[in-house]
């Protein structure tokens, strides 16, 4: 068994986070349904896009991800909901995929695009064209509340918390599960990992620390 230092919850708060920023520019997503590329010097707005333009507004709640010459982000609060790929250097619409829209952080995978779905859904676009290439379903939807909560990238492999309580963790190369671990919760916070334990919160006001690579749990820390 590899040692485990004891006191380790300091890792969650200095994972490494990357932020919209991509060259010069500064992506931000506003709750008025507009996407800007600042420029992150003078803050002055080099191109916008604002969802008003496809019949009604949208917000912007969870962070894009940088996928070679574009962004992807996602919208929602709205029956009109999109996920968009801007172009960096113009902010043309590359495409835009209403059948996927994300309620959640993109996450990126090489030129894939990663995030969750209104229902919790795990949810794999090409960030080339927006057709989407796979989904991971939880096996029931029983904490329906909380698919917002985002997943998160390591060495190829996705982790997110079901709405059914269990966290997962999919083969990016595909849709094959590799593990699933049953906390019998619902989730309160994104999985955190460093690539080896992964971090996630719960309802029943604890921190869990399991193995990345199994599943198993290493600790549970119970908050006030």
């Amino acid at each position: 068994m590899r040692a485990r230092i004891a006191f380790a919850l300091p890792v969650l708060l200095l994972l490494p986070v990357a932020p919209p920023v991509a060259g010069d520019l500064l992506l931000v997503g506003s709750c008025s349904g507009i996407f800007y590329a600042l420029d992150k010097r003078t803050g002055e707005p080099l191109w916008s896009y604002d969802t008003a333009l496809d019949g009604e507004p949208a917000e912007f709640h969870g962070d894009p991800a940088v996928l070679g010459d574009r962004v992807v982000t996602s919208c929602d609060r709205t029956s009109l909901a999109h996920t968009y790929a801007f172009r960096l250097d113009t902010g043309e619409v590359a495409w835009k995929q209403p059948r996927a829209a994300l309620f959640s952080d993109v996450a990126g995978l090489g030129r894939l695009a990663v995030g969750r779905r209104w229902n919790g859904d795990l949810i794999v676009l090409d960030s080339a064209h927006g057709d989407i290439r796979w989904s991971v379903g939880p096996s029931d939807y029983t904490y329906r509340h909380g698919p917002d909560l985002s997943p998160v990238e390591r060495d190829g492999v996705l982790y997110f918390g079901g709405v059914d309580g269990h966290v997962y963790a999919v083969d990016g190369a595909g849709s094959d599960v590799r593990w699933s671990t049953d906390l019998h919760d619902a989730f309160t916070t994104s999985p955190a990992t460093d690539g080896v334990d992964l971090y996630i919160g719960v309802a029943g006001h604890r921190v869990y620390r399991l193995d990345a690579a199994t599943g198993e749990t290493v600790w549970a820390l119970a908050l006030p």
